[in-house]
């Protein structure tokens, strides 16, 4: 009994109370919203999934605390071996009805597995292990090739065992943070940014012809303008939004989302089903809670001192930061004036203000003080919406803008 509660004591000391109220605060959010996204084809199963998975998470995370982290990066070579064997295990085992193979469907388990979202806090601690221990040769042309190896080798894994290049960037992307964040000399990164421009011309032979459409669907309105193909999704989801306005339908009572109208409703676009529902309310509650997170897990790094945890934690936060759905600070005010039929001066400076309050609310609440607020961005939030609007009204009355692929 001694040691149980020695051991408990040794978990609160240690562990970070804050991180672990907001990761339960936003995994029981996810809970409620994934459950009115699931009430049409009924919900039980989803919500024992999700609930199950949290009570996994909150073991896990007590587990990670009282264990030296240290001593699991030790084996990073085991650590890719385990990554390399559980993503290869999705070529027998690979659930294709979703149009790729990304997930594990075992007839035994009530869940599907993704191995490749699994397999990136191995890959965060390999590369952060690596990091340090040639943390004084840290841009050696060793050092990066080293660490481009293992990149390349998870990336093209990935992709050849799920087929989603979608997760495969990610693990880029995270790669490019975690290096620049160590250290790695800004002459590698000018270096590789010039060899993929270079390249780029040949890398887009080499996408698929339904890759290349959804990203020339961004620019030009002649692709799919019924939005029957590259836009149904996109189309779907921006509705789901407009339906929702500023403060929602309310939670099982979404339009679309309570009549499935919405793909892939509580997973790829759960967003858009939070947007109808709890309207843009809802949706800023999510993004403030996501960046809450990411600013805890590195101000935890920063106050640990340690070289490879510090890099660690910034690794998570990247890899969490690449699921938050993007929302251009400049394009989301125009939406929304379109929505609501105000001027655009107005909901720009609101916005500018509300997302003052937040940074004001995020950095006081998880880092202790205020941070990033100077005259200059007080003074941009109440001037910049009036200004912005002075202009285009300026605009409006000499030029007429049209896409140049229309």
């Amino acid at each position: 009994m001694h040691g149980i509660w020695k051991a408990i004591g040794s978990f609160v000391r240690r562990a970070d109370m804050v991180l672990l109220s907001l990761c339960i605060a936003a995994s029981v959010f996810g809970i409620v919203v994934i459950s009115s996204a699931t009430n049409v084809k009924g919900s039980a199963q989803f919500v024992r999934t999700q609930t199950l998975a949290l009570i996994l998470g909150v073991i896990l995370y007590v587990v990670f605390t009282l264990i030296d982290v240290d001593i699991i990066a030790e084996r990073r070579e085991l650590l890719l071996i385990f990554s390399a064997i559980f993503i290869l295990l999705l070529f027998p085992f690979g659930d294709t009805r979703s149009g790729n193979r990304s997930w594990l469907d075992f007839s035994f388990l009530p869940f599907s597995i993704q191995p490749a979202e699994i397999c990136k806090i191995p890959f965060i601690m390999i590369l952060a292990k690596t990091m340090s221990i040639r943390q004084n040769k840290i841009s050696h042309i060793s050092t990066v090739l080293r660490l481009a190896v293992i990149t390349v080798f998870m990336f093209g894994l990935i992709v050849v065992a799920s087929e989603d290049l979608g997760v495969a960037l990610q693990y880029l992307f995270i790669f490019v943070i975690m290096a620049f964040v160590g250290g790695v000399s800004l002459l590698w990164f000018l270096g590789a940014g010039a060899v993929l421009l270079v390249a780029s011309p040949f890398l887009w032979q080499f996408l698929s012809y339904d890759r290349r459409s959804r990203i020339w669907v961004l620019f030009d309105p002649r692709i799919d303008p019924l939005a029957q193909d590259q836009r149904y999704q996109m189309n779907r989801s921006l509705r789901a939004l407009q339906n929702g306005g500023v403060t929602g339908q309310g939670l099982y009572h979404g339009t679309m989302v309570q009549s499935g109208s919405i793909p892939a409703q509580h997973t790829d676009l759960i967003f858009s089903s939070i947007g109808e529902e709890l309207g843009m309310l809802g949706c800023m509650a999510v993004l403030i809670l996501l960046t809450a997170i990411i600013i805890r897990i590195i101000h935890v790094g920063i106050k640990s001192g340690n070289y490879m945890n510090r890099l660690i934690c910034v690794g998570i936060a990247i890899s969490n930061r690449c699921k938050l759905p993007i929302i251009p600070t400049d394009l989301f005010p125009r939406e929304l004036a379109d929505i609501t039929k105000a001027g655009y001066p107005k909901i720009k400076i609101g916005f500018d203000v509300a997302c003052l309050a937040v940074t004001a609310a995020l950095t006081f609440f998880c880092l202790g003080h205020l941070e990033g607020l100077g005259i200059g961005t007080i003074l941009a939030a109440f001037t910049m919406g009036k200004g912005v609007g002075i202009v285009g009204t300026l605009l409006d009355r000499h030029f007429r803008f049209v896409s140049v692929l229309s």
